[in-house]
């Protein structure tokens, strides 16, 4: 079972892996600097500014990884992938 993602995929997958990042680096800063005003309005902006990349990260990857996976939780993929074996092993013995 191989997937062929599109760029939007791996586009959003590193736009949320960055939000993660981005943000919990902006928490350490809060942290480490909370004495200095202006390092920690700049984290509190970083840190604010991750929930839309988080947002829009999962918005494209999610999207089309979820079209992908969709059909192995139908019903009919699984009866045609039986139904499909069942004639090769009919083949094969013939």
């Amino acid at each position: 079972m191989k997937y062929n993602f599109s760029w939007k995929f791996y586009v959003g997958l590193i736009i949320l892996i960055l939000s993660f990042v981005v943000a919990k680096g902006a928490q350490v800063i809060f942290i480490m600097y909370y004495d200095n005003f202006l390092l920690r309005q700049i984290s509190l902006v970083l840190y604010i500014l991750t929930w839309p990349m988080l947002f829009w990260g999962a918005w494209w990857s999610g999207k089309e990884y979820t079209e992908k996976v969709k059909k192995y939780f139908s019903y009919k993929y699984y009866h045609d992938t039986a139904k499909n074996k069942l004639k090769r092993k009919k083949t094969i013995s013939q």
